[in-house]
This record gives structure tokens, C-alpha cells and sequence, in this order.
């Protein structure tokens, strides 16, 4: 495929893949610098969605499918990312940066479809709703409230607990 400035069908395949072209990507980085200077995202934001996109970027240049891109390609680059060791959590952030260029590029019609869509992030274990309740019975969670039967909490904030539920200090 020759290099083209701007993201395209790839020619000679069934499938629909896109190139990514650095020129598409600094045109995301001019828009991301308008959304911080109207405040509508933080500039912490706008570098964590750069540094994915880069990412995301530079292990795409380094793989056999060259600049094309397909959902399997956002998935394996997951999977590898995983494979490496990185944390959930740190996989998920570094795809919020490819989802966000990808939905600026499509919704300006500068590329036929969002690759990243439909693409899962890496499961974060534990973060059910009854786990955060639970890891919740010993922190902030039962602030202002009465502590629960049977249970008691230690410590200088156990007290103001206890206070609060009137239960005595004994």
C-alpha cells in the first residue's frame, strides 16, 4: 500500500482496513487543544488520549499488518498489551485515547467506520457492585450512617462513626 496522508480503504482485500496517517492525527491533536481551551476536557485528559493514540500508533507501525486497521488489530493490540503485563486499568486508558480518535474521525466522516467500535476493554476484576460494597463496609462508604450490626470500626474515624449512631465508646 503506498502512503497516503490521510486514512482510506485499503486496496486488494475483502476487508475494509484503514491506514492510519500521521497528518489525520495531528489534526485530532489541533481539535483536542480546542476542546481544553473551551474547558470541555481536561488538559490531563487531552494527554492521556494523545499518549494511547501514540502508543497505539507506534506498536501499529511495528506490526506485520503495517498501518492497516481492523477491530481485530485494536484487540490484538490489547491482547499483547495484557500479554506484557499490563494492568487493566492501564489497557482500558490507553484504548480511551484510540476510541476517542476514532470517534472524532468518524464523526467528521474523515473515515468510513470507527474501528474501535464494539472492541471491549481489559475486565477489571472485582469491580462488581457488591464488591465495592463490600470494600466500602470499612471505608468512606458508611460516613454520616450507623455502622452495621455486629460490626465495629477502630480508629479515630470508628469514633466519629459511633458518635454518629449514638453508640457509646465502651
Amino acid at each position: 500500500m503506498t502512503k497516503n496522508r490521510e486514512l482510506s480503504p485499503s486496496r486488494g482485500g475483502e476487508t475494509t482496513a484503514l491506514f492510519v496517517a500521521s497528518d489525520l492525527v495531528a489534526r485530532w491533536h489541533i481539535f483536542l487543544d480546542q476542546l481544553v481551551g473551551t474547558g470541555e476536557i481536561a488538559e490531563t485528559t487531552a494527554a492521556t488520549y494523545r499518549r494511547g493514540m501514540r502508543l497505539f500508533t507506534a506498536w501499529l507501525t511495528n506490526h506485520p499488518a503495517g498501518r492497516d486497521v481492523q477491530r481485530n488489530i485494536v484487540r490484538q493490540w490489547i491482547t499483547e498489551m495484557r500479554e506484557a503485563g499490563a494492568k487493566p486499568n492501564t489497557v482500558n486508558v490507553r484504548l480511551s485515547g484510540v476510541r476517542a480518535f476514532f470517534a472524532w474521525a468518524t464523526s467528521g466522516h474523515r473515515i468510513p467506520y470507527n474501528p474501535a467500535t464494539g472492541v471491549r476493554g481489559a475486565r477489571r476484576r472485582g469491580t462488581t457492585r457488591q464488591h465495592r460494597r463490600d470494600a466500602g463496609a470499612h471505608g468512606r462508604w458508611f460516613a454520616g450512617r450507623a455502622y452495621p450490626r455486629g460490626q465495629r470500626c477502630e480508629g479515630p474515624q470508628g469514633a466519629v462513626w459511633r458518635t454518629r449512631a449514638g453508640a457509646s465508646d465502651h
